[in-house]
């Protein structure tokens, strides 16, 4: 997957080349949900459900450069980070419970 992609495409909305997208739909709220969609799809691929909880909470809070971004982005983006996170948390996770119960920790990326 290309990540230029949903950027090449918010510009494209920007400049009213979406065919059936309005300006006022563009810019507006709740009008637009394909750009959601698009950030739970990348999350739910990078880390399952738990991937997908991770990006509501980062699409309603926008921390950091998410909230610099335009729609298209900030969700694509936002997508890519929740999934990632989600899956260190896991890992950092399952790491600390495996060193409170003295099992060896053999896994290099697991």
């Amino acid at each position: 997957m290309n990540l230029l992609n949903p950027i090449d495409r918010e510009e494209d909305a920007r400049l009213g080349l979406v065919p059936g997208l309005t300006q006022e739909r563009f810019m507006g709220r709740p009008g637009l949900v394909a750009d959601e969609l698009l950030g739970m799809t990348i999350a739910n691929y990078v880390a399952g459900a738990r991937g997908i909880f991770e990006f509501i909470r980062f699409d309603q809070a926008k921390p950091g450069i998410l909230n610099k971004l335009g729609p298209i982005a900030n969700d694509a983006i936002g997508g890519l980070v929740a999934g990632v996170s989600s899956n260190m948390y896991t890992r950092a996770t399952s790491r600390s419970i495996e060193a409170s119960r003295g099992l060896p920790n053999n896994r290099a990326f697991v």
